[in-house]
């Protein structure tokens, strides 16, 4: 079983292998969403708070505290989440309590209550899939025309290939397309994803709609640089629409390679 956290520079607090070793997360498993009257839907609009229990056996156990202090301050102080991690399911969430409720100098251990803060309280599991350039530009001629009046128009694609979305449901989706590439656009079944921008050799560009509180368009440059590109959107294409469940034809020019992440997400983990 894998019982981590790993903050957003990657740095890992393992709980199943010393010196830390979860006594009782009980709390992580519960679930209890709040009603709103007047939306008459169920959901938690406000951070939801949940308990950690953790020993730390070791003479080292200072260190050990110092650690998972540091680990969880980094992401405090630059106001990014890391990961709770059970298996292949995460939470996405932060450290922002340590309670020490016991220690003993002389047998090398310490007993403390962690609290993980979180907005989004979705358990999520990812599927990543690549799709390569094929270096052949379109063929000139054969337009194609698509509905809804977008303001241009499509050459036969030369690349096509197919996605499979295993859930039962519409999927979050997080959209990685490498450069270079002017313009880049690609149809995930009947929906048109494309944005308005220059990519350089190794700029690459990042939509992320992997929850409905987070939709963002990066780009982000070689010399890893962020710059907002969330204006420079096809506004008349839905962009942030979920990939839809079972077989889905991708189609693009084929001049560029991208990764699609789709995140399977759940109440609680699915037990393995």
């Amino acid at each position: 079983m894998k019982v981590q956290y790993i903050n957003h520079k990657g740095k890992v607090i393992d709980f199943i292998s010393g010196p830390y070793q979860v006594t009782n997360f009980d709390d992580i498993f519960t679930v209890d969403y709040q009603y709103d009257k007047t939306l008459r839907t169920f959901g938690n609009k406000d951070p939801i708070s949940k308990k950690l229990n953790v020993e730390i056996d070791s003479f080292g156990w200072k260190e050990a505290m110092n650690d998972l202090s540091d680990i969880s301050l980094d992401d405090i102080v630059s106001n990014s989440n890391g990961r709770m991690y059970i298996d292949d399911y995460y939470l996405e969430c932060v450290i922002n309590g340590i309670e020490q409720t016991g220690c003993n100098y002389m047998l090398g251990y310490a007993v403390c209550v962690l609290t993980l803060t979180c907005q989004d309280t979705t358990w999520k599991k990812e599927s990543n899939y690549t799709f390569y350039s094929t270096n052949i530009p379109s063929i000139n001629g054969n337009i194609k025309r698509y509905p809804y009046r977008y303001p241009y128009h499509y050459r036969a694609t030369v690349g096509s290939k197919s996605l499979y979305n295993q859930l039962d449901v519409p999927a979050h989706f997080k959209l990685t397309i490498y450069g270079p590439v002017i313009n880049p656009s690609l149809m995930i079944g009947e929906n048109l994803y494309q944005v308005f921008i220059d990519l350089e050799k190794n700029d690459k560009l990042v939509i992320d709609y992997s929850s409905d509180i987070k939709k963002t368009i990066t780009k982000i440059t070689g010399s890893g640089m962020k710059i907002n590109a969330f204006d420079n959107r096809n506004k008349e294409a839905r962009i942030f629409t979920k990939i839809e469940a079972g077989k889905q034809l991708v189609s693009w020019s084929g001049l560029f390679s991208f990764d699609i992440t789709l995140y399977e997400e759940r109440s609680l983990p699915r037990w393995t």
